[in-house]
């Protein structure tokens, strides 16, 4: 009889155990898959980002930029392009009874080490149409800042004997606190020209060109 009662608590016992255990396991899958499908979430919350607006470009402030291509001497067929900036470093600037003046300095041409300066100016107002430049003459000044060895001067000037240039596009006039602005579009070409480069500061070498074809978008302002 105390055997038969042995056996059955010894039974009963080894059945609790095997139910405990059980709960145990069912109790961690649970926790493991309340885990994985909390690191889930955080997983798809941190592969997928709120999604970035991107502002459109604005109309009062669109890309400026000064292309231009080369024909003759070293640079012959190359063009280059550069970006030009919102200030007065880079801009035209018109002023009743003075010639119009359109200036760009240091501006960087993409992808090369090379810097550029552009100047020229003529008589009457920034609307549609061609323009004749004013005597005696304009610039474009490429500057070597980078010493890039595939550019054999430090700074090639190129200066303007005859222009051509036709306004294409022009903007309206916005108000300002002391001034007016506007942005407006031309292109052109330099049908003669003389040019020199410097090999450093004060040593220079002849150079030659023949036509400089050149388009822009740029700010002007009117005083």
């Amino acid at each position: 009889m105390k055997i038969n009662q042995i056996a059955w608590s010894a039974v009963f016992c080894i059945c609790w155990t095997l139910l405990g255990c059980a709960k145990q396991n069912e109790q961690k899958t649970t926790n493991t898959t309340e885990n994985t499908s909390e690191t889930s979430k955080a997983s798809a919350t941190q592969d997928s980002p709120a999604k970035k607006t991107t502002k459109p470009a604005s109309k009062d402030k669109p890309n400026l930029f000064l292309e231009f291509t080369i024909t003759g001497g070293e640079l012959d067929g190359q063009t280059f392009k550069a970006g030009l900036k919102y200030s007065a470093s880079d801009q035209t600037t018109y002023e009743k009874g003075q010639p119009t003046s359109l200036e760009f300095s240091r501006a960087v041409v993409e992808g090369t080490k090379l810097e550029i300066d552009f100047e020229c100016s003529w008589n009457g107002e920034i609307t549609k149409g061609s323009r004749t430049m004013v005597q005696p003459g304009g610039k474009l000044v490429i500057r070597n800042v980078g010493k890039d060895p595939k550019y054999k001067f430090e700074r090639l000037y190129i200066n303007f004997k005859a222009l051509t240039m036709e306004l294409t596009e022009v903007g309206d006039w916005m108000p300002r606190a002391s001034n007016k602005k506007l942005i407006y579009a031309g292109q052109g070409k330099v049908t003669a020209a003389t040019a020199e480069a410097f090999t450093s500061r004060f040593a220079k070498r002849p150079a030659s060109v023949s036509t400089v074809a050149f388009k822009y978008r740029a700010r002007a302002i009117q005083y």
